[in-house]
């Protein structure tokens, strides 16, 4: 299972990456902030304690598709294992992609809101993919 926080909470870009929907649930994962990456449409997580991060959880996913994801997400990112919030107080174990320590100085502090994404960058990250 894997947590998503930005991008990957759009099926338009699940589609459009692995050709097909998935089961998401909506979760929160705990004392992580999550920000845009500066001159990018796009976010990364940090952690920060007592922030929090709504998200999804996206189950069903195989070797190939997280190969896949791995290389969508690119160098600046590390898939670590998480524990994520569900709706009815339970944890549950997953993985997420973080913003490595080392490429820290490329995130502003600037929330990420997926409304602005969707209403004015959905269409032009959609042609990069």
């Amino acid at each position: 299972m894997l947590f998503a926080y930005g991008s990957l909470i759009n099926d338009e870009i699940l589609m459009s990456l692995l050709g097909r929907r998935l089961t998401k649930t909506t979760v929160t994962l705990i004392n992580y902030k999550r920000v845009k990456v500066a001159g990018e449409e796009y976010p990364a997580i940090r952690p920060n304690q007592g922030s929090i991060v709504e998200g999804i959880l996206i189950s069903g996913l195989s070797s190939d598709d997280i190969r896949c994801l791995d290389h969508y997400e690119g160098d600046c990112y590390e898939r670590i294992p998480v524990t994520v919030v569900t709706a009815d107080n339970k944890q549950q174990h997953c993985e997420t992609y973080i913003f490595k320590p080392e490429y820290y100085d490329m995130l502003s502090n600037e929330d990420w809101c997926n409304e602005e994404f969707r209403n004015h960058h959905m269409q032009q990250f959609l042609s990069r993919l």
